[in-house]
């Protein structure tokens, strides 16, 4: 789906991803920006072979993350499920069907700043651990 991912640094997020979390455990698979998102690498899930954290799992622009009621909804299940760990893909270059969203449509956004410190990167995705 991601033409310009590097099959190697794919391969190292992947077991990065499975050495920071423990078989069964919920993560996290989202963008950098969730107020201008396409769509997110859901195959992170399967090919970690971790579960995710959230109901809404497929994020899709102008269905999951439209409204800061939806927002906060992922954010509930993070908390609950006590994620310790995301994947966030930086999409460059938007594409011209992903019109950016109402301006409160960032507490997400702000949520994985505020509670997720980067610990690696890989090309365009970005591996945040929950901040103690």
């Amino acid at each position: 789906m991601y033409e310009d991912r590097p099959v190697d640094d794919y391969e190292n997020l992947i077991a990065k991803i499975q050495r920071r979390t423990e078989p069964g455990e919920r993560i996290f698979v989202g963008n950098a920006r969730h107020d201008q998102i396409f769509i997110n690498d859901a195959m992170l899930y399967f090919l970690s072979d971790r579960l995710p954290a959230t109901r809404i799992h497929e994020l899709h622009h102008g269905l999951a993350t439209t409204t800061t009621t939806v927002q906060r909804q992922i954010i509930e299940q993070l908390e609950d499920n006590k994620v310790r760990l995301v994947v966030l893909r930086d999409e460059g270059e938007l594409d011209p069907r992903c019109l950016p969203l109402p301006p409160d449509a960032t507490v997400l956004d702000d949520y994985l700043r505020e509670h997720f410190a980067p610990v690696a990167q890989y090309g365009r995705y970005e591996l945040r651990q929950a901040k103690p």
